[in-house]
């Protein structure tokens, strides 16, 4: 839709994602009872069982999946794998594969060709990486999916009999959802005082980031205070720009080996998909390319390709 202009581009909008985007969802695509890849909401979650545990074959394994779903061959596995090949434990890994692959390059890719195509001015990005001390799920999972919904919607507020005694704690995540609510009812009311919340744009790509040190805020008009405690960062994903140099590798060279054979052929070919129906877990990657004939490389266009695992 983007690719074809058909959309709308004068509307504001606020972008967000969580640190750690794939992890809740590890244990049921990659269940497994011999190696503790299943997750039992019954058990502790100190319990071995919700420990996802990984080894070193798992990311090779993740790696050749990735390969299918991009439709590249079999050789470019080992290349995708030494992307992510840069920790020493196998479930971080496996971890930030599946996030880009699920959400995150998605997520930026549509920032980015977003704020390049409208003309509204009110775009925002954040990050979030609170976790909350009613966090029901392992440590190892750092900052689930979905996690900021608790203070963006006033949780604290709506039932803090779930904080049960924990006075300090209650009154942090009160004070930093406040915060976090005029943030997001400034943008609903297009009013941004201060201008606490810099705009997501095509050259800085500044995104919001939402921790702990947020609550230290105060919204005082002219006495607003602890804005040393906001931070931004450029928001990029060096792992995803390499896949997708990956991708258009292998297209500019099968195009090359085409107009060479003079076979038109890949017309169509994969450019651009949406990532995850959480539903049945089907996927496909957001990638860069473009449509092949025997006479030229045509600019990027958009279809939408999904690839079950």
């Amino acid at each position: 839709m983007i690719a074809q202009n058909d959309m709308k581009t004068n509307v504001d909008l606020v972008i967000g994602k969580v640190a750690n985007e794939s992890t809740l969802f590890m244990p049921f695509i990659l269940n497994n009872d011999e190696c503790n890849r299943k997750y039992n909401s019954t058990l502790s979650i100190y319990n071995e069982t919700n420990q996802c545990y990984m080894n070193n074959n798992n990311l090779t394994e993740i790696s050749k999946v990735v390969t299918k779903v991009l439709k590249l061959p079999e050789d470019y596995s080992p290349k995708i794998e030494a992307i992510y090949n840069v920790t020493e434990d196998s479930r971080d890994q496996v971890s930030r594969i599946l996030s880009d692959v699920m959400f995150d390059c998605d997520i930026i890719k549509f920032a980015l060709e977003y704020v390049n195509k409208t003309i509204a001015e009110n775009i925002y990005f954040y990050e979030y990486r609170w976790n909350s001390s009613i966090n029901p799920f392992p440590n190892w999972m750092g900052i689930v999916h979905g996690s900021d919904l608790e203070l963006i919607f006033g949780y604290p507020y709506i039932d803090p009999s779930r904080y049960g005694n924990k006075t300090f704690l209650q009154n942090k995540e009160k004070k930093s959802s406040e915060k976090i609510m005029m943030l997001f009812g400034q943008f609903a009311n297009q009013t941004n005082e201060n201008e606490i919340w810099k705009a997501y744009n095509f050259t800085s790509n500044q995104a919001l980031l939402i921790d702990e040190q947020f609550e230290k805020l105060n919204f005082n008009g002219s006495e607003l205070q602890g804005l040393d405690n906001i931070k931004y960062e450029t928001f990029i994903s060096n792992t995803c720009n390499k896949l997708y140099a990956l991708v258009d590798e292998y297209m500019n060279k099968t195009y090359v080996e085409a107009t060479t054979s003079d076979e038109n052929i890949m017309n169509n070919t994969l450019v651009n998909s949406s990532l995850i129906d959480q539903t049945n877990y089907t996927y496909s990657l957001f990638v860069d390319g473009c449509e092949f004939n025997n006479t030229r490389v045509c600019p990027p266009n958009i279809t939408d390709v999904k690839t079950e695992l």
